[in-house]
C-alpha cells in the first residue's frame, strides 16, 4: 500500500504546479486510503492521459528497481538546500513551498518504509514539545482563535519541521560543512545582487539607506559570522579569498542598510570569536567602527540623542502593560492580534505609560522577540522559549569545553557567535516569522548536528544534569 501511494504521488509531482495541492492530495492518500470512490475516479481520469500514464509506468519500474528510496534520501537534502538558498530572495514562493512539503512527505515515506533513521532525538526536543503544548493550551483563551490556530501551524510546527529535516538529513561533517556554505552563499549572492540593484539599477545615492526589502539583514549577519569561521579555518591565504569575498559583500550590505541592530549583532558575534581569535576579531571590530564613522548618513542614524529618544521605549512599556492584563496564556499565539483594534486597543494601553513616551504613538508589533513571545504566550510561554535558548547555549559550551576535536570546538564557537548575533538583532525587531525565524531554526539545527556528530557522542541527558 505504501508503494502504491508513493508511486501515485511522484507521478503527480511532475504535473501539479501548486505545492499545497500536492500536500492536500498526499494527506488524502495517507489518511483516507479506503475512501475509494473519490480517489478511484481521480485515478481513472488521470489514467486516460497517456503522458501521466507513462509517468506512472516509469515510476513503477523505478520502484521495482528499489531506487525510489535512494532517490528520496538524496532528494530531501537537495530540496532543503534549494529552500535555504532561496530564503533571502522571496518570502513566499511556490518553489519554496514545493521544497518544504515534498521534503516532509519524502521523510514520512522513508520513515514508514524503515529506509531512514529519522529521529526526533535532540536536546531541544523537550523544550519544543513543552512550548508547542503551551501554545495549544492557550487556544481557548486566545483573542483571535482562527489566527492563533493558523500561526501555530505556519509559524511554529512548520519551522520545527524545517529544524528536524535539517538535523536528520545534514547529520555528518561533510553535510554540515555544505550547509554552512549554503547559508554563506545565500547571503553573499543576495547582497551582491541587492547592492547592484539598489544603487546601480535604481540609481539611488550612496547615502540612501538600502532598505527596499525588510528583514534581510538577518541573513547578512548570519552569512557574515559563518564566513568569519570559514576564513579562520583556512590555513592558506589563497583559500581565504572566497570567505573574504563573502565577508566584504555581507558587511557592505549591512553598512549600506544602516541597520543598527545588524551592526550590533556583528559586533556581538565578533566578541564571541574573541575567545579564540582575539587579535583578528579585534582588528575586524576596529575596521567596522572606522568604516561606520565614514559611511554616508551614519552620523544621523547613530546620533546619541536620537537613540535615547526612541519609539522602542514606548513599545516596550506598552507591551508590559498588555502582559499585566494577560500574564498566563497571553493574548494568543496568532500574530494578527497585537496591533488590531478589534482585539487589542493599543491606544488605551499607551495612555498608561509615562507621558514623556506617549508622543511616539502606537506601533503594531512589539519589535522584540522575547516581548513578542511573552505577549502572545504569557510569562510561562516566555519561560519555555528561554529554556530552549538556554539549552542551545549550554550545548555550545559543553562541546567547546569537552570536545577534543578542533572541528567541533571551532564550529561550536561559530554557532554560538551566530546565536549571539541573532539574539542581538531579535531584541530590536520582529523575528518570529519569515526569513528571521528560518535563520533562527537553522542556527538551532546546526548546533544540534554538531552535538550528534561529536566523536563518542555526548550523553543526551547530560545537558540537563
Amino acid at each position: 500500500m505504501l508503494i502504491k501511494y508513493a508511486i501515485f504521488y511522484i507521478a503527480l509531482l511532475f504535473f501539479i504546479s501548486e505545492a499545497k495541492c500536492w500536500l492536500l492530495i498526499s494527506i488524502c492518500l495517507w489518511t483516507i486510503p479506503n475512501t475509494g470512490l473519490g480517489i478511484t475516479n481521480m485515478y481513472i481520469r488521470i489514467k486516460e492521459n497517456k503522458i501521466i500514464n507513462g509517468a506512472i509506468a516509469a515510476s513503477v519500474k523505478f520502484m521495482d528497481d528499489n531506487k525510489i528510496f535512494l532517490f528520496m534520501n538524496n532528494a530531501v537534502p537537495l530540496l532543503m538546500a534549494l529552500f535555504l538558498l532561496l530564503i533571502p530572495f522571496t518570502q513566499h514562493s511556490a518553489i519554496k513551498e514545493i521544497c518544504i512539503y515534498s521534503s516532509i512527505l519524502f521523510a514520512i515515506i522513508l520513515t514508514l518504509g524503515k529506509k531512514s533513521d529519522f529521529s526526533f532525538s535532540s536536546p531541544l526536543t523537550l523544550g519544543f514539545v513543552m512550548f508547542l503544548l503551551w501554545a495549544i493550551l492557550g487556544l481557548p483563551f486566545a483573542l483571535n482563535k482562527p489566527n492563533s490556530i493558523h500561526d501555530i501551524y505556519a509559524h511554529l510546527l512548520k519551522y520545527m519541521a524545517i529544524y528536524y529535516l535539517i538535523v536528520n538529513f545534514f547529520c555528518s561533517r561533510k553535510r554540515l560543512l555544505i550547509l554552512t556554505w549554503i547559508m554563506t552563499a545565500a547571503g553573499t549572492i543576495y547582497c551582491i545582487w541587492y547592492v547592484s540593484y539598489f544603487y546601480l539599477y535604481l540609481g539611488n545615492d550612496i547615502s540612501d539607506r538600502m532598505v527596499l526589502y525588510p528583514y534581510r539583514d538577518y541573513i547578512y549577519v548570519f552569512s557574515f559570522l559563518l564566513a568569519v569561521n570559514h576564513f579562520f579555518r583556512q590555513k592558506k591565504w589563497l583559500m581565504r579569498v572566497i570567505p573574504l569575498i563573502c565577508l566584504f559583500s555581507t558587511l557592505t550590505a549591512t553598512l549600506l542598510s544602516q541597520t543598527r541592530n545588524a551592526l550590533l549583532a556583528i559586533v556581538l558575534g565578533l566578541c564571541v570569536y574573541c575567545f579564540k581569535y582575539k587579535k583578528a576579531a579585534i582588528l575586524i571590530l576596529l575596521t567596522i567602527v572606522i568604516v561606520i564613522l565614514f559611511t554616508p548618513g551614519s552620523k544621523k542614524r547613530f546620533d546619541f540623542n536620537r537613540l535615547m529618544d526612541n519609539e522602542r521605549t514606548a513599545i516596550n512599556l506598552t507591551t508590559i502593560e498588555i502582559v499585566k492584563d494577560y500574564p498566563i496564556f497571553g493574548i494568543g499565539f496568532g500574530m494578527q492580534t497585537y496591533g488590531y483594534k478589534e482585539y487589542i486597543d493599543l491606544q488605551s494601553y499607551l495612555m498608561k505609560i509615562p507621558k514623556k513616551y506617549q508622543h511616539h504613538g502606537t506601533i503594531g508589533s512589539p519589535h522584540n522577540l522575547l516581548a513578542d513571545t511573552c505577549v502572545r504566550t504569557g510569562l510561562i510561554g516566555l519561560g519555555l522559549f528561554l529554556f530552549i535558548m538556554i539549552c542551545y547555549v549550554r550545548m555550545g559550551f559543553i562541546m567547546i569545553k569537552k570536545a577534543e576535536d578542533n572541528f567541533i570546538k571551532d564550529w561550536g564557537l561559530c554557532f554560538l557567535a551566530c546565536f549571539a548575533g541573532f539574539f542581538a538583532q531579535s531584541m530590536f525587531g520582529d523575528a518570529a516569522f519569515g526569513l528571521q525565524a528560518i535563520v533562527f531554526y537553522t542556527i538551532l539545527a546546526m548546533m544540534t548536528i554538531l552535538w550528534r556528530i561529536e566523536p563518542g557522542g555526548p550523553d543526551q541527558t547530560s545537558l540537563y544534569s
